[in-house]
């Protein structure tokens, strides 16, 4: 039989925990924030610029779309482990 204590996680476990996952989601947000806007630029600003004369690409901003959006699945999946990992101290090599 297994002892429950084992699988428990202390205090400053959980809240290094949650705390790295905080600030991951919240860098993440702010990428998610920045590929919308440029979503939004890009489907209703550039017909509006080209209204006016001033014509821009689109191939541009979908490639950015699309780098942005990868990015931040990888970020999604990495940034909170990879933040627990840059925080805690190395391990002090035996003998």
């Amino acid at each position: 039989m297994t002892n429950e204590r084992e699988f428990c996680s202390d205090e400053r476990e959980v809240h290094r925990r949650d705390s790295a996952y905080e600030l991951a989601y919240r860098c993440l947000g702010v990428v998610v924030i920045l590929t919308f806007v440029l979503a939004y630029f890009k489907n209703g600003a550039l017909s509006l610029l080209a209204e006016y004369g001033i014509a821009l690409p689109a191939q541009p901003f979908d490639q950015l779309i699309y780098g942005m959006l990868i990015s931040s699945f990888i970020l999604f999946l990495t940034l909170p482990q990879a933040i627990l990992l840059w925080t805690e101290p190395d391990m002090e090599a035996e003998g």
